[in-house]
């Protein structure tokens, strides 16, 4: 279903990262994951690039809406989930243009609906395989 795509996975929380690392790599991704803004930023430059950023914006390290702001700017093809708990940033511009963003409730399917969606709706990728 998702297989050949590689998403990159940024959460604060080790054990979201390890939780979500394990339930997308059983879907077929390829995962790598980054602890905060500047992991994320050093991942996000390296090769074979990523198909898929999720994101927590409460990351240290460059987060919030500015890291997202940030990645537009550099990487303006590159899908963003924002997977968050609703902060004030909930509704800043840049977080509202986002691929989609889907709040922290622990519903992990629901997670993989819309990582699903984007990937295969939204990722210029995926147009490229169908063809």
């Amino acid at each position: 279903m998702l297989d050949g795509f590689t998403v990159l996975i940024t959460d604060r929380n080790r054990h979201v990262r390890n939780f979500l690392r394990r339930e997308l790599m059983a879907e077929g991704c390829q995962v790598e994951v980054a602890a905060d803004g500047r992991d994320l930023m050093r991942k996000i430059s390296k090769a074979p690039p990523v198909d898929l950023l999720i994101l927590d914006l409460e990351i240290p390290h460059l987060g919030g809406a500015a890291v997202l702001r940030r990645i537009e700017r550099a990487y303006p093809e590159l899908p963003v989930i924002i997977h968050t708990f609703a902060t004030e940033e909930s509704s800043h511009p840049a977080v509202q243009s986002a691929a989609a963003f889907v709040e922290k409730t622990g519903n992990v399917e629901l997670l993989k609906k819309v990582i699903e969606h984007v990937l295969t709706k939204l990722n210029p990728k995926s147009l490229t395989r169908r063809s």
